[in-house]
């Protein structure tokens, strides 16, 4: 039963509020007063009375359950739901998801901040999900109940937003000219600072030369925008057998500057062969 206050609230809440809300804020109410009553009286159970006290966890049980479900309408509907979830070590694998959807609304927030889709495709592939973009809209398949919890805990914002990155993705994937362009690029300044570096190495007065740190430091960034940029490179398709010539090409020049890569290029060298009897070398 509503206390005189709850419906005072409710009242002088109303002008901002539209009946969903008010219906909702109610319906709260009414969850909050059942939990509560079920669990005083479960606090009161004997504790040597087993079938009792198993009798009595089933009813705050399901009272809790029912009021996880009930949508939070404040802050202070929120901190009953956390006190619930923080009660159990191991709460209902709902109670989570519930608890994030109550503060995504009243946050007035369609995708959290912290929700970033690559992210959220990366555990997906992990757990045995697939995805795909067909027409703009988002196409998942999954096996498994741990790919299938990843789906289920998508909001629709966020389905959007993975499919929007999808898009996107596809829309900024260079071609393998631009990638190697950028990689000679980048190879390029990599190698003059390596000169510059063995240069201030030679000169360097100590570990405390501030010069040669400094040039030391310039030459790693250059070595990891090299490793990027390599990665990139790999991961970039070919449309032609003439561009995948030239991508086994690359490797293999870097893979001369590698003493233990150095091992694979003759198998290097024999796949080129081979694709270049193939394909004629176009």
């Amino acid at each position: 039963m509503e206390s005189r206050t709850t419906r005072r609230a409710l009242l002088e809440a109303a002008p901002g509020q539209d009946l969903l809300a008010q219906d909702r804020a109610r319906a709260f109410e009414r969850a909050l007063a059942t939990y509560i009553d079920a669990r005083r009286a479960h606090a009161l159970v004997p504790v040597d009375d087993d079938e009792a006290d198993a009798a009595s966890y089933e009813r705050m049980h399901a009272a809790e359950a029912h009021l996880m479900n009930c949508t939070a309408q404040s802050a202070r509907d929120l901190l009953v739901k956390f006190e619930i979830v923080n009660r159990d070590d191991v709460p209902p694998a709902d109670y989570l998801p519930l608890l994030r959807r109550d503060l995504m609304r009243l946050a007035q927030a369609d995708v959290s901040p912290l929700f970033f889709p690559e992210e959220w495709l990366s555990y997906f592939h992990y757990v045995g999900g697939r995805v795909s973009l067909v027409a703009g809209d988002l196409s998942l398949s999954f096996t498994g109940e741990r790919a299938a919890e990843a789906f289920a805990g998508l909001s629709g914002a966020e389905r959007k937003a993975v499919a929007d990155h999808l898009a996107s993705s596809v829309a900024r994937t260079p071609s393998w000219a631009d990638a190697l362009s950028h990689y000679r690029e980048v190879s390029d300044l990599e190698e003059a600072l390596r000169v510059a570096h063995n240069d201030a190495e030679r000169q360097s007065t100590g570990e405390d030369d501030a010069a040669f740190k400094l040039c030391e430091e310039e030459w790693q960034r250059a070595l990891d925008q090299r490793a990027k940029a390599w990665r990139g490179l790999i991961d970039t398709q070919t449309s032609t057998t003439a561009e995948l010539l030239e991508k086994i090409a690359v490797l293999r020049s870097d893979a001369m500057l590698d003493g233990d890569a150095g091992e694979g290029v003759p198998v290097i060298d024999a796949i080129a062969t081979d694709l270049a009897r193939i394909g004629g070398g176009a």
